[in-house]
C-alpha cells in the first residue's frame, strides 16, 4: 500500500526537477577599446602629447549555451559564443586638440572573438549568475592616407594582432515562462581579466603589436530563448 502511494509522489517530484536545457541567443553589445598615448618634441624642443582614441565599437554576436549539471540551487552550464568583425574610427588628438594632419587619412580599428567558457546561474523569474570565459580575440587597424597631390597615388598600412585572454562575466536575466520555447532577455557585463600592456615607444608604429588597444570591459543585452 505504502509503495502504491509513494510511487506517484516520486513521479510528480521527477516532472517538477526542471531539466537541462539549450540557449540559443543573440548580443548586442558595447565595446570600449584601448587608449594609446604618448609624448614626443619638435626639433625645437617643444612638447607634443598625442592620444589615439578609438570610438565604441557595436556589434551582435551569436550564443549557445548547453546545461551539464545542476550545482547546489542553480545551473552550470557551458557555452560558446562568436562575435563577427565590427570597425570603429580613430580620433586622433595633438596637445589636446584635433590633430590637423588626421583629415588626410581613413583610420579604423577592427574587433572580433570566439569564446568558449562555463557559467553558474541561480534561475528564479529574475535570474542571476556568473560565468568565465576564454576568448579568442582578434584585432586589427587599416589606415589609408590621401595624398595632397591628386597626382599621388593614395597608400595603406594593415596591421593585425591576436590574443587570448580570461574574461569575467556577470548576468541578470528576465524568462517568460509558459510557452514550450522559453524566451529571455538577459543584461551582461564581462571584464578582461588580464589587463593590456603599457605600450612602448617601438610599439606604436602602425606595423607593431596591437595588444595595448584590446578592449578591457563589454556590455551586452539579448534576447533569445531556452529550447
Amino acid at each position: 500500500m505504502r509503495t502504491i502511494i509513494w510511487l506517484p509522489l516520486a513521479a510528480l517530484c521527477l516532472q517538477a526537477q526542471e531539466a537541462p536545457r539549450t540557449s540559443l541567443s543573440i548580443l548586442a553589445d558595447h565595446v570600449r577599446p584601448g587608449l594609446l598615448a604618448y609624448d614626443a618634441a619638435t626639433s625645437e624642443g617643444q612638447p607634443l602629447h598625442y592620444e589615439d582614441s578609438i570610438r565604441p565599437l557595436r556589434g551582435l554576436a551569436l550564443r549557445i549555451s548547453q546545461d551539464i549539471v545542476k550545482a547546489g540551487p542553480g545551473w552550470l552550464a557551458l557555452n560558446a559564443t562568436y562575435r563577427p568583425r565590427t570597425e570603429a574610427g580613430f580620433r586622433h588628438l595633438l596637445n589636446g586638440q584635433s590633430d590637423p594632419y588626421s583629415s588626410l587619412s581613413r583610420d579604423t580599428f577592427g574587433y572580433s572573438y570566439l569564446a568558449c567558457g562555463g557559467e553558474w546561474s541561480l534561475r528564479r523569474r529574475l535570474e542571476g549568475g556568473v560565468g568565465l570565459e576564454a576568448r579568442m580575440e582578434g584585432l586589427d587597424r587599416r589606415r589609408e592616407f590621401t595624398q595632397v597631390d591628386p597626382s599621388l597615388p593614395a597608400f595603406k598600412l594593415e596591421a593585425q594582432s591576436h590574443l587570448t585572454r580570461a574574461w569575467l562575466r556577470a548576468h541578470l536575466a528576465h524568462h517568460f515562462e509558459g510557452a514550450r520555447l522559453k524566451p529571455f532577455l538577459r543584461a551582461e557585463a564581462a571584464w578582461a581579466l588580464t589587463n593590456r600592456r603599457a605600450p612602448a615607444p617601438e610599439q606604436l608604429a602602425l606595423t607593431q603589436d596591437l595588444r595595448p588597444l584590446a578592449p578591457q570591459f563589454q556590455f551586452a543585452m539579448a534576447a533569445g530563448i531556452r529550447l
